[in-house]
Parts: structure tokens; sequence; C-alpha cells
């Protein structure tokens, strides 16, 4: 069976990333997907800023390990596609497109897969 194409995953590492982070990382190693992996700590620079806003206006993903933290928030703000490490585990393991949604002006996607009975996952999309 083909993997699913993937857009390119920015991935927002903490200096401990959560052990569901790690197994995300590893699926994009493993499966060859583009991903880059930005310090946790250097978001909030001005140069990590602009190459933020690159990322996103190429259509990218950013992947973060926790909906209330800073860095979340702050994606948020700039109105990027942001994903759980647990929606990159299971579309990788299944060989699912990520779920793709887009940003309206005033609304932002947060794609979150919730585990369900028997190792099944649910992608829930909120907007922001």
């Amino acid at each position: 069976m083909a993997v699913a194409r993937w857009p390119t995953c920015c991935v927002i590492k903490p200096e401990r990333p959560s052990p569901a982070l790690r197994q995300a990382i590893q699926i994009l190693d493993r499966n060859r997907r583009g991903y880059e992996e930005i310090d946790e700590d250097a978001l909030f620079s001005d140069d990590a800023t602009a190459a933020i806003d690159a990322h996103k206006d190429k259509g990218h993903i950013f992947v973060v390990e926790s909906f209330k933290n800073e860095a979340f928030k702050f994606l948020v703000s700039r109105k990027c596609r942001v994903i759980g490490p647990m929606c990159v585990v299971h579309c990788g393991r299944e060989r699912e497109a990520l779920p793709l949604t887009e940003a309206s002006q005033d609304r932002v996607p947060v794609l979150s897969c919730v585990r369900q009975l028997r190792h099944r996952c649910v992608v829930r999309c909120d907007s922001c």
C-alpha cells in the first residue's frame, strides 16, 4: 500500500519531549517525511517568527506537544495549522494522509487525535 503524501511538518520540540512527540518524530523519520525541528525555546525570537511565517505560507503543518502551552498559543496567533503528535502517529501507522483544513480569517484549525476503544483513533477538528 502506498503511503499518502503529507505536507512538510514543523515539529516544535521542547527541551524534554513527551513519549508521544518522540514517537511522532520516529514516524516522520521512518517514513521519510519532510520535517523540520524548531526548538521551543527559540520559537519566540525574531528569526524564528520570520521562519514560522515562511513555513505557514508554504502550507506546512506545525506539530506541538501540548495545546495548553505558550508555543501553541503563539502558533495559533500566527494563524498556523496545528496538530498534535498522536495525529502524526495514527496517520503514519495507518498510512493515511494528514487531515488538512484551511484557516479562515478568524479561525485556526487545530487537529487532535483521540484514542478510543480497540486502538482506534478519531481525528477531531477544533477551531481556535
